[in-house]
């Protein structure tokens, strides 16, 4: 205000139309309030840039420390205006772009240079093999007419089908057991243009010095990252892909998997019908010899009483005929379910059914 002749607090009330007694307030409080210092501001900032334009600008006879003070509140004020007034439209970024034509059709040119050379001869191709089969769809109640049986004797048989390891639906978690794994390090393949066929696990690259434990680790960790068993519920199909480096060892492995499952559900499955096969059997003998017995107490009965006389007579009668029909109806379901255990054996040699084999790939899927 110094700079415009206003020296007194009134002459500042009248400067700023406001009444003394603010201006007093603020000198008190040795503050100035931000839209009052806003004006004070632009209103300086204009006046320097009229002057510095029209070549009139000539230094106040203040001391230094006032041309210290405006030149510090001038220059935000004049930065904040060029920032309001240099503001590009979409047209100005449009024309940024034309100018700089080359130098974004050079980075373009580069970006692909790099990026066919690292996908053709940097990047490793993968090689994806993929097998679709159907699983068999799991009993409800695997031993027919035998539970009803054994359940009006108070014997009490699981009516839905329980888990085991020849569950279909426990393939995903059996081509990743130490198990399966153990099976499939043993075997040889052949890969493309080599004559020689080598093991699993030095295909894979694993050290030659390692015991049987660790090759398992090793070949296990390889088919957690490249091999994926996806079943659809929907469609009852399920898919096994497995990724390698190499086309002809990726279909390779691919059936030797689905060869190892077979093999490994069979297995289990064979022994679960062997261990019902012989309780049925065993069955059948018992009963068997308890029919044989209830006959024999029949026949007895009859030969000592040509003549039913009496209630009680007839009682016993009716009790040891009872005991016969009864072993007798028990002893014609085991062999019933005993022939079909058998044939349930040889039914069931195949896990699943392949719908599309693996195939060699044709290039890499990556």
């Amino acid at each position: 205000m110094i700079s415009r002749g206003v020296t007194t607090l009134a002459g500042i009330a009248r400067a700023l139309e406001t009444t003394p007694q603010a201006v007093s307030n603020w000198k008190a409080r040795d503050q100035v309030p931000h839209h009052i210092a806003y004006r004070l501001n632009n209103d300086i900032t204009k006046d320097v840039a009229y002057k510095i334009e029209n070549d009139k600008f000539e230094s106040p006879k203040q001391d230094q420390d006032q041309q210290n003070y405006l030149t510090q509140v001038a220059s935000p004020q004049i930065t904040l205006l060029s920032k309001e007034n240099n503001i590009f439209s979409f047209t100005d970024i449009l024309l940024k772009i034309t100018q700089q034509t080359k130098i974004i059709a050079l980075v373009f040119f580069i970006s692909c240079f790099f990026g066919i050379t690292y996908e053709k001869f940097i990047k490793t191709p993968l090689y994806q093999s993929k097998a679709t089969f159907l699983l068999p769809i799991e009993n409800s109640n695997q031993l027919g007419n035998l539970s009803g049986l054994a359940s009006q004797f108070g014997v009490n048989m699981p009516q839905n089908s329980q888990a085991d390891l020849s569950s279909p639906s426990i393939i995903p978690e059996l081509i990743r057991s130490r198990r399966f794994t153990e099976a499939l390090i043993a075997k040889k393949f052949l890969l493309s243009g080599s004559q020689n066929s080598r093991p699993l696990t030095q295909i894979l690259g694993g050290d030659s010095q390692l015991n049987k434990s660790e090759q398992i680790d090793f070949a296990l960790d390889f088919f957690n990252k490249n091999l994926s068993f996806d079943r659809d519920p929907a469609r009852l199909l399920s898919s096994l892909k497995i990724t390698t480096n190499d086309p002809q060892f990726s279909k390779l492995l691919a059936d030797s998997i689905i060869s190892e499952i077979e093999k490994l559900n069979f297995f289990f499955k064979n022994k679960i019908s062997n261990e019902k096969t012989k309780f049925i059997g065993e069955r059948i003998k018992n009963v068997k010899t308890e029919l044989n017995q209830k006959e024999l107490n029949l026949k007895v009965f009859n030969e000592r009483n040509q003549q039913i006389t009496t209630p009680a007579l007839q009682l016993n009668l009716d009790r040891l005929t009872r005991d016969v029909e009864v072993q007798r109806r028990i002893f014609l379901t085991l062999k019933e379910q005993l022939e079909l255990a058998r044939i349930e054996q040889i039914q069931e040699s195949s896990v699943f059914q392949v719908v599309d084999r693996p195939q060699l790939p044709i290039g890499p899927y990556n």
